[in-house]
Order: C-alpha cells, then sequence, then structure tokens
C-alpha cells in the first residue's frame, strides 16, 4: 500500500491573509538584526519575506521555503487513521481530494495533478511467526543489489538498509500501534523511493496526477514485489545454475567470475537462505585460499564467520531457527 507522500512545485500562489504561518528571518545575535532573507511569494508588487512559511497538521505537512511548495501526507493514514487498512483506489482518491481542498482552503493555490514527487513510500504489512528482533540478524546477512557497501542501521525494533535514493526499512508495526489495534508479531516492509529520479526510474512516475490512474494504481504492488524480490533478497540475480557443481569452492569461484567484488557475501548468503549445509570455519580458510582471495579478505572473512556464530544458536539449543527459515517467511509473506 501506498505510505508517505512528498511532492513539491516551483509555481504557486498565495493569496492575502492566507492561513499559514510565516517563520520570521532568522537573528544575528551579534548584532540583535535579523539577517537578510529572499523573498517566499508576491502580494501586490510587495515581496513577502521570511525564513519559510509552513501548515502542520495530523494529517497533512505543508512549507513554503526557497521559492518551494512542498507537501507531505499520507493517503492511508488520511482514510483510516492508526487503523490498518489496505489502500483501495477510490480512497486514494479521495485522500487526494482532501488534501487538494486543504490546500485551496489555506488561500494557496497550485496546480495540484501537477505536482512532482519528490519521494514516495509503498509498504506492505505482514504477521510473522517470531518477534521482530529474531528476524533482525537474518536481515543483516542481506546486501540489495544496489546498495553493495552499504550498512544496516539498525536500532531496537527496527532495520533500516538506505542510499540516497532508496530505503528498506523493516520495523517491528504492531509495537507501533494502538493498544485495541496491537498485533505482538505485526511487522512492516517499506520501500522507500527517496527523490525525484528513483520515484521516475523505478515507478514510472513524475506527477500527482498520474498516480490517479487506475492502471498506475494497480501497478504499485506488482513493483513493490518485484524490486524486494529481484534487489533486496536477489532472487533472481545469478544464472550460476548450482546444482551443477560438486563442491563449495568451485561455487564461490563461479561466484567470483560474475560478482568478484561480493561474491563471498552472495555464496554465504545462498547458504543461509536456502537452508544448505553450512560450512565450518576450519574449512573457510582453506576454501578462501583455493578460491584466490588475499590474506586482508580471508582475514575479514573469517571475522564475519565468527560474528554470524556468535548470533546463531547452537545447533542442538532449543528454539533454533535457521536463518534460510527466517529469511524464507520473510520473503514469501512479502512476495505473495
Amino acid at each position: 500500500m501506498i505510505d508517505k507522500i512528498i511532492v513539491y512545485t516551483y509555481k504557486y500562489k498565495v493569496k492575502k491573509h492566507a492561513n499559514i504561518t510565516l517563520s520570521r528571518p532568522p537573528v544575528d545575535y551579534s548584532t540583535g538584526e535579523e539577517l537578510e532573507v529572499g523573498g517566499l511569494w508576491l502580494e501586490g508588487f510587495r515581496s513577502v519575506s521570511g525564513q519559510k512559511a509552513y501548515y502542520n497538521d495530523d494529517l497533512v505537512n505543508i512549507t513554503i521555503e526557497k521559492k518551494r511548495f512542498k507537501s507531505i501526507f499520507n493517503p492511508n493514514k488520511i482514510i483510516n487513521g492508526d487503523k490498518v487498512g489496505v489502500l483501495t483506489h477510490e480512497q486514494l482518491l479521495d485522500s487526494l481530494r482532501q488534501v487538494e481542498q486543504l490546500i485551496n482552503n489555506l488561500g494557496i493555490v497550485v496546480a495540484f495533478d501537477d505536482l512532482q514527487f519528490s519521494r514516495i513510500d509503498l509498504c506492505k504489512d505482514i504477521e510473522t511467526i517470531h518477534n521482530f528482533e529474531r528476524y533482525i540478524p537474518a536481515l543483516n546477512l542481506v546486501s540489495p543489489i544496489y546498495m553493495p557497501n552499504e550498512t544496516a542501521r539498525i536500532k531496537k525494533g527496527s532495520y533500516l538498509m538506505s542510499n540516497r535514493s532508496r530505503q528498506y526499512n523493516f520495523y517491528d508495526k504492531g509495537a507501533q500501534s494502538s493498544q485495541g489495534d496491537r498485533s505482538k508479531n505485526r511487522v512492516r516492509c517499506e520501500i522507500r523511493f527517496m527523490n525525484k529520479k528513483s520515484v521516475t526510474n523505478s515507478l514510472g512516475l513524475s506527477t500527482l496526477g498520474e498516480l490517479k490512474d487506475l492502471s498506475v494504481f494497480n501497478s504499485l504492488s506488482h513493483t513493490y514485489r518485484t524490486i524486494l524480490e529481484e534487489d533486496f533478497f536477489r532472487r533472481k540475480l545469478s544464472k550460476i545454475r548450482v546444482d551443477d557443481f560438486d563442491s563449495d569452492v568451485e561455487l564461490l569461484q563461479q561466484m567470483k567470475k560474475a560478482h568478484p567484488n561480493k561474491a563471498f557475501d552472495h555464496f554465504l548468503f545462498f547458504k543461509l537462505l536456502t537452508g544448505k549445509s553450512p560450512i565450518q570455519i576450519d574449512d573457510l580458510t582453506a576454501m578462501l585460499k583455493e578460491s584466490g582471495y588475499s590474506k586482508t579478505t580471508i582475514s575479514v572473512k573469517r571475522k564475519l564467520f565468527q560474528e554470524l556464530q556468535k548470533i546463531t544458536p547452537a545447533p542442538n539449543s532449543a528454539g533454533r531457527v535457521r536463518f534460510s527459515a527466517l529469511l524464507d517467511e520473510l520473503y514469501k509473506k512479502l512476495i505473495n
């Protein structure tokens, strides 16, 4: 479903006595004088100056700053409040009408359908077998195609992998819900398209009016699943048929040819995701040496493997769940 939307335009007008708050320019504390700032809009022949102008409520935030109008809102929250719900096309249109009417009532004139996207979030809620915290170590093994060098930001109840264009945010949605709607094991996965180029390239959208098209709206669910499957979970990444190889060394060598910088990460992820028998650390050095890795790389990969062993329950421990099972559960519930 659609979550947060941010749109903007440089073409706007503000009526006299518009119901927005004007922030005064910042002050130079050494002199006590206001610093010079540019005009935000014209009121007749007079330029209205200020640091910014804004309007905020629980559903819509509007800012005019540096001669740019920006609006932030969540269609699902406008319709369903804090309750969980999947937005229909008619409900989306209704939420957009409410935002457009609010902007008009404030005394701001914009071509609403021509507003440009600077961010869209798509998300899905799923019921999981375990508490979300149990999935974080498994998620930390994932290396999305377009984020090969990024490190996840992990806090209690959340996992965020990001770059300048896109973010993957998994978090404990049940813990954020009101008591009457609480689900102990409800997890949300958001894909955030963080700028205009990302929205256009990934979703094929430029303006808010394009989102009103029924076929475009219906395509978002397919796009969400495809990006998770191909980029985040890498299920369609490699053309290598792993069943053709007799040894881990041979498989790792082929992966290294196809993906030299991330071969070991792909290999380890494959072993965990598919539930194949994990390699032992005693065999790790020999396998990496035979595959042509440098001493420095071998040292780094050994440390990674040791860290994974620390967070993986012992084979005979009570309640042990393989990382492969945890990742496969998330994958199937999010993609289906």
